[in-house]
């Protein structure tokens, strides 16, 4: 189970380079995705989801940088699949931001059982 499942930060953790990797791989490539990735020093690893899967709940320090230019009423910034060992898609990744700010990283699977651990960024197709 990996080390965020189902717990809540006190102190907000460092976001694990996987995690970072991830999610430049899902950033747009305009304005939107240039200024997000500009959060991601800022950002830290609030919470894990409690069903065991890899997704990562985000929080940006606001006093460090500021918000990106998201259009209103879209919090999907990014979204790929997950290709398993055989090529196939697994499940998918999605990557969320609430008024300008990286909020989520949601990893899902397909099957049964959830994606425990974040995937390596090689297998992720934006």
């Amino acid at each position: 189970m990996p080390f965020y499942a189902g717990r809540t930060m006190n102190t907000p953790a460092e976001v694990p380079d996987g995690v970072v990797a991830v999610v430049r791989k899902l950033l747009p490539d305009n304005d939107l995705g240039a200024a997000l990735a500009k959060q991601l020093p800022y950002a830290r690893v609030a919470s894990g989801c409690r069903c065991g899967c890899a997704t990562v709940d985000l929080v940006v320090d606001r006093s460090a940088v500021g918000p990106a230019p998201q259009e209103p009423g879209n919090p999907v910034v990014g979204e790929g699949s997950i290709r398993g060992v055989d090529g196939q898609t697994v499940g998918g990744v999605i990557l969320f931001a609430g008024g300008g700010y990286l909020s989520c990283l949601e990893v899902y699977s397909f099957g049964d059982e959830p994606i425990a651990e974040l995937p390596d960024p090689a297998v992720v197709d934006p």
